[in-house]
């Protein structure tokens, strides 16, 4: 029976070191578990992270295509600009070769002489006067207004 007393007794104090023992043990598990958790909740900010930064990426994907699309759509009205440029010079050397012709006409107009020209005429019918006149610059005769 002694034995048996001394195996109670170890047991009993074996029991006691555990039991006195288990606030550490807890305090650990308290800590692996807060750790854990911790981990955990960076894990799923990461993945959130993550998402955001793939949306952002498929969103910025989209605009770069939005833009690439402007760019090209500009460059083709540059493109037309600049052709009508070239046919706003082609009109302008006609114009400008329009007017040297007209300034030729004018100076051979100028250099007919006085009374060859015709000046302005003034007769008398039953009706009333009528006016013949010599228009400016050119070598049209009307009868009443230059045109």
């Amino acid at each position: 029976m002694k034995g048996d007393v001394d195996t109670l007794k170890n047991t009993v104090f074996n029991l006691t070191g555990t039991l006195e023992s288990l606030p550490n043990q807890v305090g650990d598990l308290s800590r692996l578990v807060t750790s854990n958790k911790l981990a955990a909740t960076e894990t799923f900010t990461s993945k959130l992270v993550t998402e955001n930064l793939k949306k952002d990426v498929v969103r910025n994907e989209k605009d770069i295509e939005k833009i690439e699309t402007s760019i090209t759509g500009v460059n083709t009205d540059l493109r037309e600009v600049r052709n009508n440029l070239k046919g706003l010079d082609r009109i302008e050397a006609g114009m400008d070769s329009f007017q040297n012709s007209i300034d030729s006409m004018q100076n051979a107009i100028n250099q007919i002489p006085e009374m060859v020209m015709p000046s302005d005429l003034d007769t008398s019918t039953s009706r009333g006067l009528i006016t013949l006149k010599r228009c400016p610059n050119t070598l049209e005769v009307t009868w009443g207004i230059c045109t």
